[in-house]
């Protein structure tokens, strides 16, 4: 994937905007982002980011999308993401649960650590994800 463009991205707020099951779309530009002003986001891909909120009978959802380059925001292909299974989906959302600090993931964990540690290292709990933590590159 090259370049990701900005007015693409904006054609998706607006369909995404209109949607009656979304109540919130957020969009951060993190590809312009001064990295020096901003330490709390310094670990965060220099792309464009995407968040949605929506509530179903299960519960409020967040749901984030990154835009950049193949190997700044992930290295996930579709065979890959094809392959998750229920138990792994189950472990990932407990995981981020218990990594929540209010305002995101506490320790500069992204959301793609919780998915790289589970499908592909086979992390099953709290224990294995910091043992992952500590290790990754």
């Amino acid at each position: 994937m090259g370049e990701p463009s900005l007015g693409a991205v904006g054609d998706l707020l607006s369909v995404l905007a209109k949607m009656p099951t979304i109540q919130k779309v957020q969009f951060n530009n993190y590809r312009e982002l001064r990295r020096d002003a901003r330490k709390d986001r310094i670990n965060f891909p220099r792309a464009y980011y995407v968040g949605l909120r929506t509530v179903q009978p299960s519960g409020e959802w967040k749901i984030d999308m990154w835009f950049g380059k193949r190997g700044e925001v992930g290295d996930y292909d579709a065979t890959e993401l094809n392959t998750i299974t229920q138990e792994q989906s189950i472990v990932i959302l407990r995981l981020k649960e218990l990594w929540k600090d209010g305002k995101g993931y506490r320790d500069g964990v992204l959301s793609t650590d919780f998915y790289k540690a589970v499908m592909r290292q086979d992390v099953k709990d709290e224990r294995g994800f910091t043992e992952y933590l500590e290790t990754k590159d």
